[in-house]
């Protein structure tokens, strides 16, 4: 079986289905996936809108705790998967924008 056609672990696809799931982060956090919310619509008609995924995660921090902003979580079928975080108390917010994703030097 391919895992080609598998979503990567910053697109969308990859994190709808784990809305409500626990996972794991560094040092032995585990969070649950609280929010997946797409975020493609632009806020004004004239703003830059684009197909590529743009989205916000919210993690509530369910044991443990986070001490950087910058996590690496766990994904179930992405394997590790690193974010830069906003935190407010027991949650843990990342955003995901891949507009322009396609202009960056590939990282072979």
């Amino acid at each position: 079986m391919s895992t080609a056609s598998a979503p990567g672990p910053y697109s969308l696809a990859a994190w709808l289905p784990l809305l409500g799931t626990e996972i794991t982060a560094d040092g032995g956090a585990v969070l649950r996936v609280r929010t997946v919310e797409d975020l493609r619509t632009p806020e004004k008609p004239d703003d830059f809108d684009s197909k590529e995924d743009r989205f916000r995660l919210v993690f509530a921090l369910v044991s443990g705790e986070l001490t950087s902003d910058s996590i690496t979580v766990h994904h179930p079928q992405a394997g590790k998967v690193s974010l830069l975080t906003n935190q407010f108390e027991d949650t843990a917010v990342a955003y995901i924008d891949r507009r322009g994703a396609s202009l960056l030097p590939s990282q072979n």
